[in-house]
């Protein structure tokens, strides 16, 4: 009875951490798609609004096609900067942000700051 035990909270510890994962996933991209949403947007909070991974998000942040600044240790992005890059994108226009990223060979693995 007691391995059956064992078993059973090992599973709630997964779900649980599993679903904490999801809530927190699912909380992100409500606030970046919120048309009255913040001024800023860390770097996950701007993929999902563009629609990119988080690791392409950094890829451009680090590159300079995407303007940032860091408070302590998040990097910040413009609402409106996202919001310009979707709009160019809607209009047929690619925007210059969006621009040719080095081959993956030359890419690295970019942690968030």
């Amino acid at each position: 009875m007691a391995e059956l035990d064992g078993l059973l909270d090992a599973l709630l510890d997964r779900v649980a951490v599993e679903l904490a994962d999801r809530v927190e996933r699912r909380l992100d991209r409500l606030a970046a798609e919120r048309p009255d949403g913040p001024k800023a947007l860390d770097v996950k909070q701007a993929a999902v609004r563009l629609g990119v991974s988080p690791t392409t998000m950094h890829e451009l942040v680090i590159s300079g096609q995407v303007p940032s600044v860091k408070v302590g240790r998040r990097r910040l992005i413009a609402a409106s900067t996202i919001d310009r890059m979707l709009n160019g994108a809607s209009s047929g226009q690619l925007p210059a942000t969006l621009g040719h990223l080095p081959a993956r060979a030359n890419h690295r693995r970019i942690t968030p700051s």
